[in-house]
């Protein structure tokens, strides 16, 4: 697990950071030369850290690095701090997150020496995203939000430990309107895209969108729709299917277009949906769902 020194990680680097004002973010943390200790409090932090960093997108996390808070709330560098490896070497530090289980792997530790002193080091440790939930030394599961590492719910541990069981599908869309009328006297379209975010191959996905059947005032009618009277209100219902063409390969993308045209209905459902609701399913993958405005998705092109 323990590398030697990287070209792209040095004291040069470091102070690139200072100098650049990188502020801290989801996937990149600062931690001062104090946040290594023996004390059996700061030896969890580091496995609490490590694991939560791994259980959510990874990232770097580098010791020797003081951080503060400027005026807008911002988490910057502000010098570089720097450890003795006498007291701590990467051996020990290695050793705390051996403590962490499963082990994480293709986690990487690099030693970035100092000028300050032969003795003076910082540590960055480089940690993939895992494939299953990490256990921290206290046999808890943690996560990132908002810079910190807070404890994950049974949903979402059970998530993290199905990266590798079944693919992650997620849903956006576009509301496309036409500056001029197409050649079938469509005014605009839905684009919808389903993209599998995970390494795992999707054989079979699907979804459904409902649809407001009035966008801005005006009345919208599906080229592909039926109607759905649902309990938020009347709504066309949209769905696709890959049943009969190619799966969703990992990292892919599969896009539907749903055109419309404007109309009129008599007599008008009198209660109808005002916004936009998902569902999309994928093999073993439990049902995803959302929701959002027109106001989020919509485009006039010009």
């Amino acid at each position: 697990m323990v590398e030697n020194s990287s070209i792209s990680w040095n004291e040069a680097k470091l102070k690139e950071l200072i100098r650049d004002k990188i502020e801290e973010s989801f996937t990149l943390e600062y931690k001062s030369a104090g946040a290594l200790s023996r004390d059996s409090k700061a030896k969890l932090e580091i496995t609490k850290d490590v694991s939560a960093m791994a259980n959510s997108d990874g990232g770097v996390l580098i010791y020797g690095l003081a951080e503060f808070q400027d005026d807008g709330l911002k988490y910057l560098p502000e010098k570089v701090d720097p450890i003795n490896r006498g007291d701590f070497s990467k051996e020990w530090l290695e050793n705390i997150i051996f403590q962490i289980r499963p082990r994480i792997p293709d986690l990487k530790i690099y030693s970035v020496q100092l000028s300050s002193n032969a003795n003076h080091v910082a540590y960055v440790l480089e940690i993939p995203q895992g494939n299953t939930a990490h256990q921290a030394a206290d046999c808890r599961y943690y996560r990132r939000f908002n810079f910190q590492a807070v404890p994950m719910p049974d949903n979402e541990v059970r998530d993290v430990i199905n990266r590798k069981a079944h693919p992650r599908v997620t849903l956006k869309a576009t509301f496309n309107l036409y500056p001029h009328f197409n050649k079938d006297g469509a005014v605009g379209a839905l684009i919808v895209e389903l993209q599998n975010e995970s390494d795992v191959f999707a054989r079979h996905v699907a979804f459904v969108v409902h649809a407001p059947m009035r966008v801005r005032g005006k009345l919208i009618i599906y080229n592909d729709a039926i109607i759905d009277n649902r309990d938020e209100g009347t709504a066309w219902r949209l769905s696709f299917s890959n049943h009969n063409s190619a799966p969703l390969f990992p990292k892919g993308t599969v896009r539907k277009i749903f055109h419309f045209h404007y109309g009129n209905m008599n007599p008008e459902p009198r209660k109808q949906s005002d916004n936009f609701r998902w569902s999309a399913f994928a093999d073993s993958m439990p049902m995803q769902s959302g929701t959002f405005t027109v106001d989020e998705i919509y485009f006039q092109q010009t």
